[in-house]
């Protein structure tokens, strides 16, 4: 039990990073097509 909630509470706030890495990854792909 006490393994289960720090699980899902790490798991909580990582989707919400995966999805601004996610947002900022395709903008710096651009940025690097743009500089290149």
């Amino acid at each position: 039990d006490s393994h289960f909630p720090p699980i899902g509470r790490v798991m909580m706030p990582r989707p919400s990073m995966c999805h601004t890495s996610s947002l900022q990854i395709p903008k710096d792909k651009e940025q690097a097509l743009r500089v290149s």
